[in-house]
């Protein structure tokens, strides 16, 4: 066992494994493993510094993570993955927006995060994983149309989702 003293903390972890990473992917960016590996670092990074209340750090690993996302999801437009993640960095983005105050910034994140998401389920309408993260994503959408003093849009789009209605077809999405 080490001393308390000599452990590494999760932070000193990541960040190793940061520079491992980014060397990784400098040394052959066309290795999408290693644009994933790097963005999931940028991702870890970003969730500890929102963690410890350092909101504005935090988006700036999560803009460094999107940037690599679309890399690798304009690089493959039907790499279900590569589309996935870049939702979820557009997630991220959505929520330190609002941690931030700003949100105009995160309802504009969050659609983002729809539009992929709708491309996703409209792909593969069985694909469980995509129907959920289309729900979240209406979810996020009305959490911050309730936040503008859209309550209507907000109340809308709960009641769809409570009635388990197909969100993709409903008119609903035209109010977003």
């Amino acid at each position: 066992h080490l001393k308390r003293e000599d452990r590494l903390t999760r932070v000193d972890v990541i960040e190793r494994g940061h520079d491992l990473a980014q060397q990784l992917a400098a040394a052959d960016p066309k290795n999408t493993q290693a644009q994933r590996d790097l963005g999931t670092i940028f991702e870890r990074l970003g969730l500890v510094s929102q963690t410890l209340g350092s909101v504005e750090e935090a988006n700036d690993w999560y803009e460094k993570m999107l940037k690599g996302k679309e890399i690798l999801a304009g690089g493959d437009p039907k790499d279900f993955l590569a589309q996935r993640e870049t939702a979820v960095t557009y997630d991220h983005l959505g929520d330190v927006s609002q941690q931030l105050g700003n949100v105009p910034a995160a309802r504009d994140f969050y659609q983002k995060a729809l539009e992929i998401r709708q491309q996703l389920a409209a792909a593969d309408p069985k694909n469980a994983q995509a129907q959920r993260d289309l729900s979240i994503s209406f979810m996020q959408l009305g959490d911050v149309s309730q936040q503008m003093g859209n309550v209507r849009v907000a109340r809308d789009t709960e009641l769809v989702l409570a009635e388990g209605e197909d969100v993709d077809h409903h008119p609903v999405v035209e109010l977003f």
